[in-house]
């Protein structure tokens, strides 16, 4: 329920007695109804007194139209009333005088020597209006004190009205004046139109009435309404008295509302495993943070990003109860580890440290080094278990200008050019690693791009008889040639197929292009069974589908059994779950050989290679290149060698470089090689080319 916010102040009110209420509302009705009735009744006469001077200076311009200037000033001149024009001038002027009742009387004045004075008089000679003295004015006489819009006409040129009534000597008028013009231009006389007080108030009479109609029906309306109030009152007050009651329940309501809004905006920004700040609460601070050093509260600010080396690993490995365990141990040793600053938790393994300050980047790496060093020379203790802990951290200073994601961005920049360099490291955000990164992504825009366009190939590299050098395999690889000729090496595009995972359309299209290509050899070289290899992803490997795939692509083609083979790396096989042993058993089962790549350079056992179903070995090239010079590695391969007698495995020796390693190789009971000395990759039509040379010389 909503808080009540007004209900005390009208407490007072509520508790009336409802007759109280009602005559109050009546009074405010009537207060209202008569202040608005007066600013009518103004806006009312306004209009109406607009509207008389309008139809005076209507009747005026009317009038002038009756007057010659030129013949007008002549008359003045002369002083002659007796004249035939002085008498016309004044005829038609009383035309006009007599065609309106409500006009009292019409004249001319002109300006001469300062003074205003009359020229024409309609007016009969005698005394009108019984005051004593004679209304008609005669030519010449001097207007002792003429109203202020009769000199303005003479000044401003155009028609003017008087605002309000005034007197003079031949009685109380509203009066309209309009310039009478020469032929040169200048105003040589005003006609004058006058309304009689009385008639003009019989015109506004209208207003008094809407005034006196105003104000009864606002007594007789404020009435109803305090009779309209105190019927619903007795219908309410009641209703209003019970929410009085409760008002203190809605209250306490509110106050638990209140602590439970609290509670929930804690727990929208607090993580509740590790109780750090969670990605909303730590954001907010880094907004506020930048806020403050933007406008120069701190001298500058920090942010370090950092992730949990092998956290997938344990948490597989011990389950997801140790592994929360472990991230809130983690938590603790990290908060406990650097001073002065806010500490977060982004999601999973991810962390964050805020530091301000002068000097905090410097400070905030130097406490996080410390921290690195610590988790090298001691073990958290995870429940009763001790768990070595390995981070990767990325720090950053912010520049101004900065928005919260621009400092995230950079900081997850350094701390993935951490990881690059190996579990363990801690990196300051440097300018050319936000430019690698944008190479990287602008690489990978070209490689899609590139994918669509076709410009991905299959080279082939072959895999040699040691002891007559006879081609027996080859293993398939991808090349990428753009379309102006440039080379783009694996080392480039592969890891970033990887992340974006196009690595999964590309290699069950090289698995497609290496089922075409045994295809064709068998058809070619009957009798000679030639495999090709492909190598496999672990991403590809721990798709629940990719068997399913692979079966749909090798039922198109028809060949002997063992034609293909899947390279498998022992980074791809080390965590290995059920799932994948299935998989391969699968792969075996439809006449696909697994080859083990790069054997010894990763973290296989002895146990691992009897557990996985395997045909082949691939010893690495490091146990090869420094043959036969280094004993260690002659020793090595000749155990890797008899250890894959031992299993029934096949062995291919990779990177042979010089005939000498070669021979020394066969020697040693090594069956196949690949390296430079018999070929590096080539297009498929010059290994084909090459089978067909060694079948011409046997």
């Amino acid at each position: 329920m909503a808080h009540i916010s007004g209900i005390p102040r009208i407490e007072p009110v509520l508790i009336l007695d409802s007759r109280w209420l009602a005559v109050i509302a009546s009074l405010v009705v009537l207060v209202c109804s008569t202040f608005m009735g007066a600013l009518l009744g103004e806006r009312y006469e306004d209009d109406m007194h607009r509207g008389v001077r309008r139809q005076l200076i209507s009747l005026s311009r009317d009038a002038s139209q009756f007057v010659d200037g030129d013949a007008h000033r002549a008359l003045r001149q002369s002083g002659d009333m007796e004249s035939a024009a002085y008498k016309s001038g004044n005829e038609k002027l009383r035309l006009v005088l007599n065609a309106n009742e409500n006009l009292r009387y019409i004249y001319t004045c002109y300006l001469e020597g300062g003074q205003v004075k009359f020229g024409f008089d309609p007016t009969e000679p005698g005394d009108h209006d019984g005051d004593g003295r004679d209304d008609h004015s005669k030519l010449g006489e001097i207007y002792a004190d003429p109203p202020s819009a009769l000199v303005r006409t003479f000044h401003t040129k155009k028609s003017e009205a008087d605002d309000k009534p005034y007197v003079d000597e031949w009685g109380t008028f509203i009066s309209a004046y309009s310039p009478v013009f020469a032929k040169d231009g200048s105003v040589e006389a005003v006609v004058g139109v006058d309304l009689t007080a009385e008639l003009y108030a019989v015109e506004m009479e209208s207003v008094s009435f809407f005034r006196s109609f105003w104000l009864v029906g606002s007594i007789i309306f404020s009435g109803l309404c305090g009779l309209v109030t105190l019927y619903v009152l007795n219908r309410v007050h009641k209703r209003f008295l019970q929410v009085l009651e409760a008002k203190r329940e809605v209250e306490a309501t509110n106050a638990e509302l209140e602590k439970l809004n609290r509670k929930l905006d804690w727990q929208a920004r607090t993580d509740i495993l590790t109780g750090l700040l969670n990605r909303s609460g730590v954001m907010s601070v880094v907004d506020r943070s930048l806020a403050e050093f933007d406008s120069g509260e701190v001298e500058s600010c920090a942010v370090a990003l950092m992730d949990l080396d092998d956290f997938k690993v344990a948490n597989d490995h011990y389950g997801h109860a140790y592994g929360d365990q472990y991230l809130v141990a983690f938590a603790e040793s990290l908060v406990l580890s650097v001073d002065n600053a806010v500490v977060g938790r982004l999601g999973g393994d991810e962390f964050i440290v805020v530091m301000t300050g002068t000097g905090c980047c410097e400070r905030l790496e130097a406490a996080l080094r410390e921290f690195q060093a610590k988790n090298k020379n001691e073990v958290l203790f995870v429940g009763l278990t001790s768990q070595p802990v390995s981070v990767s951290i990325g720090v950053v200073e912010a520049e101004a200008g900065d928005s919260s994601s621009d400092l995230i961005r950079r900081a997850d920049i350094a701390m993935y050019e951490a990881k690059r360099l190996g579990a363990g490291n801690l990196k300051v955000y440097e300018d050319w690693m936000g430019s690698a990164l944008d190479k990287r992504v602008d690489l990978e825009k070209q490689m899609r791009l590139g994918w669509e366009q076709g410009e991905f190939w299959m080279a082939v590299q072959p895999i040699v008889d040691l002891q007559n050098g006879d081609t027996v395999a080859g293993e398939m690889l991808m090349r990428w040639t753009k379309s102006d000729g440039t080379f783009v090496s694996p080392v480039d595009f592969i890891p970033i197929a990887e992340d974006t995972g196009l690595i999964m359309e590309m290699g069950l299209w090289a698995i497609e292009e290496a089922c075409r290509n045994v295809e064709r050899l068998e058809r070619e070289f009957k009798g000679k069974k030639i495999h090709l290899s492909v190598n496999v992803s672990p991403r590809q490997l721990n798709q629940p589908n990719f068997v399913d795939k692979v079966e749909e692509i090798f039922g198109r083609y028809t060949f002997h059994r063992g034609g293909l083979w899947f390279e498998l790396t022992e980074s791809s096989l080390i965590h290995e779950g059920g799932e994948v042993l299935e998989r391969l058993k699968r792969i075996r089962e439809m006449g696909i050989m697994v080859a083990l790549d790069d054997f010894g350079t990763g973290y296989s056992s002895l146990s691992m290679l009897l557990h996985i179903p395997l045909d082949c070995l691939k010893i690495d090239r490091s146990f090869i290149q420094n043959l036969p010079e280094a004993k260690n590695s002659v020793e090595l391969v000749h155990t890797i060698l008899r250890l894959s007698e031992m299993l029934k495995l096949h062995v291919v020796c990779e990177g042979i470089e010089t005939k000498e390693q070669g021979e020394l190789l066969h020697r040693m009971g090594c069956d196949w090689g690949q390296g430079f000395h018999y070929s590096k990759p080539v297009p498929m039509s010059e290994f084909v080319d090459r089978c067909c040379g060694e079948r011409k010389v046997a």
